[in-house]
């Protein structure tokens, strides 16, 4: 007999309302004497969709108080305090194979741009893959919609963006950058 059939008498309903409450199925697991698969067999039998663990710590992040805040990022400022790590080792330090090749382009054809894919420029949060030198421009190596919301961000700042989908061929590339870096501002 395993464990979870020996726990048949626990209480349903209340273990949803306490998770759609927020209520971790950890916290629940504990809560109720059994086990975390127990919950989420209960939870996924209801059809209740379960949080994922970015969807988890957004919640566990909202319910914090400033000080609470303070108190769960200690250790790790703790842990960074006194070291002399450069701040280029937290972010990627080469460029991509697509960042490569956009870098031999932005040579090639002396376009008024500067690589900053590593962390030299940081804009609303998101780092940019090239910035422009003198206008409030960024291209984006496209990879997937994480950057579509990084234009989102851009936009606010007041900088326009063009995504650039490096599977194009490359006449494609160019002529759609060079339209973008003659548009007016």
């Amino acid at each position: 007999m395993t464990s979870h059939t020996l726990r048949t008498n626990l209480p349903t309903a209340e273990i949803l309302q306490l998770y759609l409450a927020g209520v971790s199925e950890n916290d629940l697991a504990k809560r109720f004497q059994t086990s975390r698969g127990a919950i989420r067999r209960r939870l996924l039998r209801a059809g209740i969709v379960c949080r994922g663990r970015s969807q988890a710590e957004l919640l566990k992040w909202s319910k914090m108080n400033p000080e609470a805040r303070a108190h769960q990022v200690e250790p790790a400022h703790e842990a960074k305090r006194g070291t002399n790590e450069p701040r280029d080792k937290l972010w990627k330090v080469n460029p991509t194979e697509s960042e490569t090749y956009f870098i031999s382009l932005v040579n090639k054809y002396k376009w008024p741009l500067a690589y900053c894919g590593s962390g030299g420029v940081v804009i609303n949060g998101c780092n940019p893959d090239f910035i422009h030198k003198t206008q409030r421009k960024v291209l984006e190596v496209y990879t997937g919609v994480k950057h579509l919301k990084k234009g989102e961000q851009y936009a606010k700042a007041g900088y326009e963006c063009l995504f650039l989908n490096m599977r194009q061929a490359e006449r494609f590339i160019v002529e759609e950058i060079q339209q973008f870096l003659q548009s007016a501002p």
